[in-house]
């Protein structure tokens, strides 16, 4: 029995190590309860699953719950704590991958839009150099038109010439 006092079991099978203890308090209702048969119960210590707060035995023990108490608030802390690191870390690890896969399909955009820009420049350069290829025939034309023109001036030139022989 000594031993089974020895260690406090607080809820969600956190363990206290405490001292042995001479006295063993239970937590008792201060009003009278009704239990499933409808019988009214008083002042009675009753098993509802409450857990044994093993106390030294020359301290004061309100001193000692006082210290349970703070005990745990500070594990209830902790736990509300740790929750909450919990719940914030798997937040952000949901971030995380939400923003990996948006940098995937970013990164898969930009080289679609790449590929698209290399090929356009190519179209770019294939329009350039055929555009140079028709200034040359037109500047050739051009030169080729004068050629003709300068002909047939002087043609009428001659022309002219001849008429005033004649």
């Amino acid at each position: 029995m000594e031993a089974a006092t020895s260690v406090a079991v607080a809820p969600r099978g956190i363990s206290i190590p405490m001292p042995p203890s001479r006295k063993e308090w239970r937590a008792i209702p201060d009003h009278p309860v009704q239990n499933p048969g409808n019988e009214v119960q008083g002042r009675e210590p009753l098993d509802l699953n409450f857990f044994s707060i093993a106390v030294a035995g020359g301290s004061d023990p309100e001193v000692c719950l006082d210290e349970v108490v703070k005990q745990r608030e500070q594990l209830q802390h902790l736990e509300v704590h740790l929750k909450a690191r919990l719940i914030a870390r798997s937040e952000v690890m949901k971030m995380q991958e939400r923003f990996d896969s948006q940098i995937k399909d970013h990164i898969t955009a930009n080289l679609k839009l790449q590929d698209q820009l290399h090929e356009r420049e190519k179209t770019i350069q294939d329009l350039q150099r055929t555009l140079e290829d028709k200034d040359e025939e037109l500047h050739a034309i051009r030169l080729d038109h004068e050629a003709a023109w300068a002909k047939e001036d002087l043609l009428r030139e001659q022309n002219k010439e001849l008429a005033t022989f004649r």
